[in-house]
């Protein structure tokens, strides 16, 4: 059965990539072209993403023919003849023509002149002032700001080494922090905007998941008729041939770098979607006198909405269009017309309501629903696993696991930390779990309520624990990476929950009848990526 269209909202994510940013337009004309009327709600995007996110919504004209305008005209480069700029070089060694765009983009960057003036007091390549013309040529601020699309893009501050993301919901979006974003070092100039300077958002988070989803799951969140779709444009392959020379070492050093693992997070989304499932499947049983409902922690689980619709269209470019740094006229119009055919393969008309999610891994039919409220658990309290309690094994680390081989839900267990401080906590923990279970390899949680966030932490032992860091909201998952290489997923709950709170979050964690919710849709993108392996 279709959606109406008039209850989609849509938040489209935009990679940067250089000149694989071509792509991405083609993929928005087939979105066009397929949904007649069609407004994204917000575009969020990185590097070039931000440019033809801000163009996108910003644009003078119409926004697909402005986005043509953009690549066809903008950012090509074409084989001029040195003083007369109407004329073009024919027969263009083909080689020569993809790596004219080293000596400037007359729409985005040109030569700075203090490399032949000043080299040592140099701290770029090139100067961004044609992007700043092209943004003011081809997109009106007021539009960009007030036309109605939720404009986000990301750029990493020099002095904390974190991404911000600029958002035109929250400040006006100036074309400063667009360039900001795609001031990829060391071609690329740092950027001012306000009294920070900024990088490239690419070298912190290239796949500008997290405000997307934020988005979509603060938008509308009373309304049950609400269709919630998120769109994902890849432009770095996750599989290439083996390189054979120099300069193909550096492309796919460069694609390694910038590719996103929404391959990998796959398995994650589900589990994140499943604890949404469980949540909303016990607010309905919980008693409407239950102080649990007035529990400021389980509002905040509460309030997360699942995504309805997931889409990642990746880009199947062939090899010798995957060099970001080739602007030529040929180069562009293929990977513009392998977007179109892309998306158009794949399906990006409107969603239908009830349809399957792309690559969504198979799931147990839900258990049935109690008919009654939840009864007191009568199973070992909180502190015990397996029948033993921590502190029958002289543990103070508030940890409860599902029995060995059980039957796995959207959770493994739960752990309740006793302070704020991650390397006291996060080695009390990976002991806890070498003892109980595998010995930890790596783990994964959200960076906000720690004090700090550290890369790695020793253990008593002397051995390593990388610990990865995501940037989300809410964020009650960590995920552990055993030496047997298998994932053990924890609920996190927060340090200040109540005693009553956490206790119940603990038992339910491991309750051996929990069953996998099985939420329309399926994924559940909550994450920006998943922990790799060490």
């Amino acid at each position: 059965m279709p959606t109406d269209p008039a209850s989609i909202r849509t938040a489209i994510v935009l990679q940067g990539g250089g000149a694989l940013g071509a792509y991405e337009l083609g993929v928005l004309k087939a979105i066009y072209d397929q949904r007649p009327g069609f407004t994204p709600a917000a575009v969020s995007g990185v590097s070039i993403g931000a440019v033809t996110a801000a163009v996108l919504g910003g644009a003078r004209g119409e926004p697909i023919v402005t986005l043509e305008t953009l690549w066809r005209e903008k950012l090509t480069v074409l084989a001029q003849v040195p003083g007369f700029p109407a004329a073009t070089i024919p027969f263009m060694p083909r080689n020569i023509e993809r790596s004219l765009a080293i000596l400037g983009n007359p729409g985005m960057y040109g030569l700075n002149p203090e490399l032949l003036t000043m080299p040592w007091a140099s701290t770029s390549i090139y100067q961004t002032g044609p992007l700043r013309r092209t943004l003011a040529e081809l997109a009106d601020v007021n539009k960009l700001n007030y036309g109605g699309i939720r404009v986000i893009v990301g750029a990493v501050d020099l002095e904390t080494a974190l991404i911000r993301y600029f958002d035109n919901a929250e400040h006006d979006l100036t074309f400063d922090a667009v360039v900001a974003s795609g001031s990829l070092p060391p071609g690329f100039p740092m950027t001012e905007v306000g009294d920070h300077w900024y990088w490239d958002g690419g070298l912190f988070a290239n796949t500008p998941l997290s405000p997307a989803i934020n988005f979509l799951e603060s938008c509308e969140p009373d309304n049950p008729a609400i269709h919630r779709e998120l769109i994902v444009v890849e432009l770095f392959p996750m599989e290439a041939p083996l390189p054979k020379s120099l300069p193909e070492v550096v492309n796919r050093m460069v694609q390694l770098q910038y590719t996103s693992r929404i391959k990998l997070d796959e398995k994650l989304f589900t589990k994140m979607d499943r604890l949404i499932g469980i949540i909303e499947r016990v607010d309905a049983e919980l008693p409407a006198d239950s102080p649990l409902r007035a529990d400021e922690d389980y509002r905040s689980m509460l309030s997360h909405r699942r995504i309805d619709s997931f889409t990642v269209i990746t880009a199947q470019l062939d090899h010798n269009l995957t060099n970001a740094g080739d602007f030529s006229r040929s180069s562009m119009e293929a990977r513009i017309q392998a977007g179109y055919h892309d998306a158009t393969r794949q399906g990006v008309a409107w969603p239908s309501a009830g349809s399957p999610r792309p690559a969504q891994t198979p799931q147990r039919r839900a258990g049935p629903r109690l008919a009654t409220p939840r009864r007191a658990p009568t199973r070992p309290g909180p502190d015990q696993v397996d029948g033993t309690s921590s502190a029958a094994r002289g543990s103070l680390v508030r940890l409860s696991l599902k029995p060995s081989g059980s039957a796995r839900g959207a959770l493994d267990g739960a752990w309740w930390p006793r302070s704020t401080d991650p390397v006291l906590e996060l080695v009390a923990l990976s002991e806890e779990m070498g003892t109980r279970r595998a010995r930890v390899r790596r783990i994964g949680l959200n960076m906000a309520g720690w004090d700090s966030a550290p890369r790695r932490i020793w253990l008593a032992s002397g051995r390593r624990v990388a610990v990865d860091w995501f940037r989300i909201s809410g964020g009650g998952l960590v995920r552990i990476l055993g030496a047997d290489n298998q994932w053990i997923d924890l609920l996190l709950i927060p340090v200040a929950t109540t005693p009553a709170s956490a206790e119940l979050a603990l038992t339910m964690a491991t309750d051996g009848h929990d069953p996998e919710i099985t939420a329309p849709g399926g994924h559940h993108p909550a994450l920006v990526r998943a922990p790799e392996d060490a």
